[in-house]
């Protein structure tokens, strides 16, 4: 098995700024990722992406992390209208949330979701949850290019 390495850009999506800000850290120890965006709800999310499929200047990013229970727009409506989109549909979308929820977990698999994390309770099981995410995501697949189709 070969091992490829591809310097991704992550997009936490998350109304909790100190959860963003603790994801960030996470993210950025050993190995960090291209960039780390940030929205703090679905809607700004989905404009923020909207912004970036005109706009190369703008880094798109090639996966969103991203929490449930927002303010102005939800993750699982975010996520939804994010898949129904044919040019944003190939961003895979991990759901990265406090809900143990067995409705929330199937509705967003339902939606599209291509994982679904539980926030842990603790820093370190944060930091190895990163170094997963980092793994699979920059080591293990191969993720669509940034580039989106405008018509």
């Amino acid at each position: 098995m070969s091992s490829h390495r591809q310097r991704v850009v992550v997009m936490l999506v998350d109304d909790d700024q100190d959860d963003i800000e603790m994801a960030r850290f996470a993210l950025e120890q050993d190995d960090p990722p291209e960039a780390v965006i940030t929205a703090a709800n679905g809607k700004e999310l989905l404009e923020y992406l909207n912004r970036a499929v005109g706009d190369p200047s703008t880094p798109f990013p090639d996966l969103i992390l991203m929490d449930i229970n927002m303010p102005e727009m939800n993750g699982i409506t975010a996520l939804s209208r994010l898949k129904a989109d044919d040019q944003l549909r190939v961003v895979p979308v991990v759901m990265f949330t406090t809900s143990d929820s067995s409705i929330d977990i199937r509705d967003a698999y339902r939606h599209g979701s291509a994982g679904y994390i539980t926030k842990p309770e603790s820093y370190d099981a944060l930091l190895e949850i990163a170094r997963s995410i980092k793994k699979y995501w920059s080591h293990t697949v191969s993720l669509a290019e940034r580039t989106v189709d405008k018509d």
